[in-house]
C-alpha cells in the first residue's frame, strides 16, 4: 500500500504554492510556522496558511487496489495589533484557497481523486497581549482509489 496521506499532503502544497492573494504572497508552511519566516502584511495583518491535522482510513476496495478515505486542516492565520482587524483578510485568503483545494490537485500516477468535499469551515478569535488573530480553520475530506 502506497502512503496516500504523504501524496495528498504533497498535492496540497504543490496546488497552493505559491499562495497569493491581491499580488501578497502568503506563507504556507507544514504543520507549524518555522520561525525565521518573514510574515508579509496583508490587508493590515501579519499572515500566514498551516496544513495541519490529516486523517487517514481504508474504506471499501476490490482485492488489488485499496480506496482511502483522508482528512486535512487547513488553517488561516491573520494576525492584527490589538484592538485593529476583523474576519475579513482571513475570508479573503479562503476565498482563493478553496478552488485551488477543489479543482486543482495532482495526485500524480499513484491515486485517482474520486471526490473533496469541505466537512466545514469554522472562524475563531484569539486575543493576545499585543496582538488579535483572527484564523479561518477549514476542514476537507477525500476520496482517492490507489491505481
Amino acid at each position: 500500500m502506497i502512503e496516500a496521506g504523504l501524496t495528498l499532503r504533497q498535492a496540497v502544497l504543490t496546488a497552493l504554492s505559491p499562495l497569493t492573494v491581491e499580488l501578497v504572497v502568503i506563507p504556507l508552511q507544514d504543520s507549524f510556522l518555522n520561525p525565521n519566516t518573514v510574515l508579509p502584511l496583508y490587508r493590515g495583518a501579519r499572515c500566514y496558511v498551516l496544513i495541519t491535522d490529516q486523517n487517514e482510513s481504508e474504506t471499501t476496495g476490490n482485492r488489488c487496489n485499496e480506496r482511502q478515505s483522508l482528512s486535512l486542516t487547513i488553517d488561516i492565520i491573520t494576525k492584527f495589533p490589538k484592538g485593529s482587524g476583523g474576519k475579513l483578510a482571513s475570508e479573503k485568503i479562503s476565498e482563493v484557497i478553496q478552488p485551488l483545494i477543489t479543482n486543482s490537485l495532482d495526485l500524480g500516477s499513484s491515486f485517482q481523486l474520486l471526490k473533496v468535499d469541505k466537512i466545514n469551515a469554522l472562524s475563531r478569535i484569539e486575543f493576545g497581549s499585543t496582538e488579535v488573530a483572527f484564523r479561518k480553520v477549514i476542514n476537507y475530506s477525500f476520496d482517492v482509489f490507489e491505481l
